[in-house]
């Protein structure tokens, strides 16, 4: 067996690393009327459904994600908003199949399943830096309406992530500016 370095990176990674940043940088263009995002996971989960399939791999918890998301997309509206509907299914089926699909792949190689994390981590830092740099502008908006200046840095990401939003208005007086140092 070849011994794989954490440090390990090569051409391949590089260009993938590319090719998912314009992926996920350029997400929100729409194709279609369907947004790119949706797109390209729509493909890596039929891919993924596959393998399910094929090595019988369903569970009731992947049972019970497909019978949730056919419930978001066939219901009473199901002709007016088929597209948003397919859009949510997809999101919301993303995290059981992949989870899946990637604890099956890596069952006997807990080392490759941890370089994966490792260069998925990478990745997220690598391309956060030309937002911190300056180099492209963060897509997060500005802090003005919480009194801070400055922006919001999400990386790539359209969207700053569920868990870190906070529904809670902070308890600034008015008129009182908040300054990050």
């Amino acid at each position: 067996m070849e011994n794989k370095s954490l440090l390990n990176f090569n051409v391949k990674t590089f260009i993938c690393y590319i090719l998912f940043f314009v992926l996920i940088y350029f997400e929100n263009i729409d194709v279609l009327g369907i947004k790119l995002s949706i797109i390209w996971k729509l493909f890596f989960l039929i891919y993924a459904i596959f393998f399910i399939f094929n090595y019988n791999l369903l569970n009731r918890f992947l049972i019970i994600s497909f019978i949730v998301s056919l419930k978001l997309i066939i219901h009473g509206n199901f002709f007016y908003g088929f597209i948003e509907d397919l859009s949510e299914a997809v999101f919301f089926l993303i995290l059981p199949v992949s989870t899946s699909y990637f604890l099956y792949k890596y069952r006997y190689e807990p080392e490759s399943l941890k370089l994966l994390l490792i260069r998925i981590s990478s990745f997220y830092i690598l391309t956060s830096l030309p937002f911190i740099l300056d180099l492209l502008e963060s897509r997060g908006g500005d802090l003005e309406y919480m009194g801070i200046e400055g922006n919001k840095l999400i990386g790539i990401f359209a969207a700053v992530a569920i868990s870190s939003k906070v529904s809670k208005q902070s308890h600034k007086k008015p008129g009182q500016k908040i300054v990050c140092q």
